[in-house]
């Protein structure tokens, strides 16, 4: 497990799952949604930590909360300046912090 990301701006723990076993398809989403100005700062301003849920032992699944979003997604929850909670990331590096969010 990489216990931090290595951008000085982005600094903050990883925790959970380890980011290595997300398949490519959806680990430069993951990547996109930390960067600086991603989805997660948007979200929550600076990033404190992230900790990956997976599903079954496995981090890409589908929506339980939202079964009309027929996407698969990483769920993370997210902690951050603004608050905490679970997010939503897709592979395009979008994400939701809860039903009805807007994708960012």
């Amino acid at each position: 497990m990489r216990p931090f990301s290595t951008s000085a701006r982005a600094l903050f723990k990883r925790l959970g799952f380890p980011v290595e076993s997300i398949p490519d398809t959806h680990r430069s989403g993951y990547e996109k949604f930390f960067s600086p100005d991603g989805g997660a700062e948007q979200k929550f301003g600076k990033t404190k930590s992230a900790l990956l849920k997976p599903r079954g032992g496995n981090p890409v699944h589908q929506s339980s909360f939202n079964k009309a979003d027929k996407a698969l997604i990483i769920s993370v929850v997210v902690e951050g300046e603004r608050g905490k909670a679970t997010c939503h990331i897709y592979e395009d590096g979008t994400g939701t912090r809860k039903k009805g969010d807007e994708r960012q």
